[in-house]
């Protein structure tokens, strides 16, 4: 935890102790829908330049739990982008194309491609939202719909991206830090600081709290956080050293993953779902570490160095761009676990980190955000927001990145 989130906790504890939490209300939707056969193709939109092209890959999911199956794939529009047996798709013309993927049991399920017809431009702040409980994570649960939480009055805030409007608020626990979206977009997963390592799921739409889960009886902090594609697991970092994962609707820890110091401050998934990897700070090693999700077990450590904060693999999967707080954004090659190469960030000491279909947009502890061509590392932008910039998250509905701010707001770039 960074000496700013330190100063953050202390002011806080006087606050928290008033705050109530939000029961479990009723029969969780998700329950309900688990009883569907679903199809998510991920990612869920791609914008590309002709001759250009995106994998997409596809997960069937039934009763809550993934299930092996054959595709079709196909477009809606050869004419702007075609699709090839595998999921590959390629750009052919300007104009918009919906790639669906339909699995031998009949379900299917889509993403959106665009093809432009000009070079893409830096993003630029666009709108800049006033928050009176700091803002540190964020995320985005469908196009258009982000999330940013309020560590300093234990909230979350729902946000109209287009429109750079408030649309609700929400308790999340003591100290709410990171945001992660289910891949249906019906709820969102908060991992809280001062809680036994609570995590609280959200309905997207209600706001309702309906389940929380405790990792552990220690009062111990929870930071980073993801879950599984169905949805009904998450897997969460604690500030002490293991990872575990916890099935949302029990509460039950279904495994946990040992490290002797903190391990998981944030995460990444590759394309398939078949690695998962977990970033460690300098000061607790400096490591990223390769999980393979089902087993629950270590494949392989990468020793980036570094202050290892936020993490982003390439869209081709081959490379892991890692912030480092430090200083630049190290560039790690998976398939041989060496350093490809390091970007340099200046005057910049990074933090959040997300990759846009242009863009590798860097977000800065001192008050930066910068914009780096992802596959030279070169300088495209720097933008002076002040404060403190935290979890940046993507959102290509909008195409639209949010900037969260420890000092008290959430900045849109677009």
């Amino acid at each position: 935890m960074s000496p700013r989130v330190g100063s953050v906790v202390a002011a806080a504890v006087l606050v928290f102790t008033a705050c109530g939490q939000q029961e479990p209300a009723g029969v969780p939707a998700a329950l309900v829908a688990a009883s569907q056969a679903t199809v998510v193709v991920s990612p869920s939109s791609a914008t590309l330049d002709v001759g250009g092209t995106q994998q997409f890959s596809a997960q069937l999911t039934k009763n809550g739990v993934q299930k092996k199956a054959a595709f079709t794939w196909s477009s809606s529009d050869p004419s702007v982008a075609t699709v090839s047996s595998t999921g590959l798709a390629t750009a052919v013309a300007p104009g918009q194309a919906t790639i669906t993927a339909t699995a031998s049991t009949k379900e299917s399920g889509s993403a959106q491609v665009t093809v432009r017809n000009s070079a893409p431009t830096p993003p630029q702040v666009v709108a800049h939202i006033a928050l009176n409980g700091g803002a540190f994570g964020s995320g985005v649960s469908s196009p258009g719909v982000g999330w940013i939480s309020q560590p300093n009055n234990g909230t979350v805030s729902r946000i109209d991206i287009a429109s750079a409007t408030l649309t609700g608020t929400t308790g999340a626990g003591p100290l709410p830090v990171q945001i992660s979206a289910s891949a249906d977009g019906n709820h969102i997963y908060v991992p809280t600081f001062f809680s036994n390592g609570m995590v609280t799921q959200i309905n997207t739409s209600s706001l309702a709290t309906e389940a929380t889960a405790f990792a552990t009886s220690d009062a111990q902090d929870a930071y980073g956080i993801t879950n599984t594609l169905a949805g009904d697991t998450v897997i969460v970092g604690i500030t002490n050293g293991p990872v575990f994962k916890m099935a949302m609707q029990t509460g039950a820890v279904v495994d946990t993953l040992n490290f002797p110091v903190a391990a998981g401050y944030h995460f990444e998934w590759n394309q398939n779902r078949s690695r998962l990897y977990a970033s460690q700070r300098a000061f607790d090693g400096g490591r990223v570490f390769e999980i393979d999700p089902n087993s629950f077990t270590l494949l392989r450590t990468f020793e980036t160095g570094g202050s290892a904060q936020a993490i982003q693999l390439s869209a081709d999967g081959n490379k892991l761009f890692v912030a480092a707080q430090n200083g630049g954004v190290i560039v790690w090659d998976v398939a041989s676990n060496s350093l490809a190469t390091t970007y340099a960030t200046p005057n910049c000491s990074p933090y959040g980190l997300v990759r846009t279909p242009d863009f590798l947009v860097v977000g800065c502890l001192n008050g930066l955000v910068e914009v780096l061509d992802p596959n030279s590392g070169s300088l495209v932008e720097s933008l002076n927001v002040g404060g403190e910039v935290r979890e940046l998250s993507y959102d290509p509905g909008t195409r639209s990145i949010l900037a969260p701010n420890n000092a008290g707001w959430v900045d849109i770039l677009r």
